[in-house]
């Protein structure tokens, strides 16, 4: 039994040496699962590690044709978990110490390490955790209010070196930041290729350094997305919420071994996920879980050129006064119209076909502008963007409108935005973007939010008293959630108490309203706590000896399903 001690983290972007021995197979699929950060909790550790286990038993079925490398950042353990399949349930790899997930050297470190030990002529990115959309990603859900630790555990390594977390500046534009480590990470993927067709014998066929990024994580099929993805040629995401647990992933790795190409296997991953969620247990509870097929140099292109027309046109007055005041009630209109996923996104092709339906002369603009953006989905030659299902009530991707104000209040459960009060905290997550710099975009996408949050904010801090005397105002102050601190730091003397009146603490206790430890213990099964100690210097040849190939399956005892989130 191998004892495998914890490697030295890593602060810069030198690789962690490989271990073993290198591989050349046709595909080469890099699994960047995170249940840690500020959104990680001991129940997503659990579904990690089920997802785990049944990742490993299908690779296993392919792994002549495929390479499977995961790397897990767990929430309660102290550590951070490398591994690429060899076999029928079994896995080598190395057990580091931790890391901060949302640092983009840690992502370098894991590509560099993944295109190191396997040689391939494609590969995959598969992003697995908690996000909201572009401005939220790998679990990065606030920005620290004090200088805490990174990770959910609070242990990780500051990205300057220094102790204590990420700090305040260290984590808005977590997408923006991987996709250009992914960028500066081309060569490792062209190298990876420009081996595997000399081992092969084969002449390459494109240099695109990724194939295909696929996400497992909710509200990532929007255009800001595919726009910080300049690296990709294809991306299979979500426009709405993601069940946790479980996918198809046998059907996955057999649709990347016997395809003939990336956008063969692209078209079949997208067609088994459909299929997998046509399932009603599948979707665990949830009437749908659409999934779209972004062909991303195609979308970039389209929206490029016609982005900027539309965003021209919707600004542009409508003649006379009582014409530009009409044409701004029909724009409203339509955007009221066109949310769906989350009240802070707007579904693309929803928004256009309702601009094409604009009367009077002065929608003449917009009406061209919608109908070229619609060649995405409409083009003879094969849609930009493709549904896994042609009834699905969504279009494929979105893009990004801050919603009034009381569309985001609450919580989740009772229709609140998982992104807006991202977005109304830390607006700079969002004009970091590419999409909206490019096509000016984020000056339709922030406009309801303006400078009220400053403004608002700053007149509590100076000890004045608002007078809220409409609707409007007193959600856009709500929005806040608990940005504001303390409940009597608002005097409303109208009588809405946010202390006594909506107290969401006491109004959803989810630690009684859904315990995962009575109704789903996985304790029995697997205990972190006592029985997988990293902290403590744990013996993996025990349970999971990673050298030696132990049996996957048998090592993970995981019981029954678990109910996705």
């Amino acid at each position: 039994m191998a004892h495998i001690k914890p490697s030295k983290p890593r602060g810069n972007r030198k690789a962690l040496a490989p271990v073993g021995d290198v591989s050349h197979k046709r595909w080469t699929v890099a699994i960047y699962m995170i249940a840690d950060g500020r959104s990680g909790s001991s129940d997503l550790d659990q579904v990690a590690i089920r997802e785990l286990s049944a990742i490993v038993q299908a690779a296993g079925s392919q792994e002549k044709d495929i390479n499977v490398a995961i790397q897990l950042d767990l929430h309660g353990i102290n550590g951070t978990l490398r591994m690429l399949v060899r076999g029928e349930n079994k896995v080598e790899g190395q057990f580091l110490t931790e890391t901060n997930a949302a640092d983009p050297n840690t992502l370098h470190n894991f590509v560099t390490w993944v295109t190191q030990r396997s040689k391939s002529e494609h590969y995959l990115l598969l992003f697995w955790g908690h996000s909201s959309g572009p401005v939220v990603f790998v679990g990065d859900f606030e920005v620290p209010k004090k200088n805490a630790g990174a990770n959910g555990n609070g242990k990780a390594a500051a990205p300057n070196g220094k102790s204590g977390g990420a700090g305040v500046d260290a984590l808005p534009g977590v997408l923006s930041r991987f996709a250009k480590a992914i960028k500066e990470d081309c060569h490792c993927f062209q190298e990876g290729k420009r081996s595997y067709h000399q081992h092969s014998k084969r002449v390459s066929q494109d240099n695109v350094p990724v194939d295909i990024v696929l996400f497992k994580e909710c509200f990532m099929s929007t255009l800001e997305t595919a726009f910080e993805l300049d690296q990709v040629r294809f991306m299979i995401a979500s426009q709405g919420k993601v069940p946790r647990l479980g996918w198809p992933y046998e059907e996955i790795f057999k649709d990347l071994a016997q395809s003939k190409d990336p956008a063969q296997a692209a078209g079949r991953i997208l067609d088994d996920l459909g299929e997998y969620y046509e399932v009603a247990r599948h979707r665990r509870g949830k009437d749908e879980v659409p999934v779209t097929l972004v062909d991303i140099p195609r979308v970039k292109e389209i929206a490029r050129k016609f982005v900027p027309s539309l965003v021209a046109e919707l600004r542009a007055s409508g003649g006379t006064a009582s014409q530009t005041a009409s044409k701004k009630a029909a724009i409203r209109s339509v955007f009221e119209r066109s949310s769906l996923g989350d009240p802070a996104l707007l579904d693309l092709k929803i928004l256009c076909t309702n601009l094409e339906r604009v009367g009077a002369k002065s929608g003449q603009g917009l009406r061209a502008a919608a109908s070229k953006l619609l060649q995405m989905f409409n083009d003879p030659a094969g849609p930009a963007v493709r549904l896994s299902r042609p009834n699905s009530a969504f279009g494929g991707i979105s893009l990004l409108y801050f919603p009034q104000p009381l569309d985001a209040l609450g919580p989740v459960q009772v229709g609140g935005s998982f992104i807006a009060p991202v977005v109304a905290r830390h607006r700079e997550r969002y004009e970091i973007l590419e999409f909206g710099q490019v096509t000016k975009w984020s000056t339709i996408a922030l406009e309801r939010l303006g400078a009220w949050n400053t403004n608002i904010l700053e007149s509590f801090k100076n000890g004045k008293t608002v007078e809220f005397t409409t609707l409007e105002e007193l959600s856009k102050a709500s929005a806040f959630g608990d940005a504001l601190g303390r409940p009597d730091d608002l005097d409303l003397p109208k009588g809405f108490d946010f202390g006594k009146g909506f107290d969401f603490g006491k109004g959803f206790d989810f630690g009684k309203g859904f315990d995962f430890g009575k109704g789903f213990d996985f304790g029995k099964g697997f205990d972190f706590d006592k029985g997988f100690d990293f902290g403590k210097g744990f013996d993996f040849g025990k349970m999971v000896d990673f050298v030696n190939s132990v049996d996957f399956a048998k090592a993970f005892d995981l019981g029954d399903d678990s109910s996705g989130g």
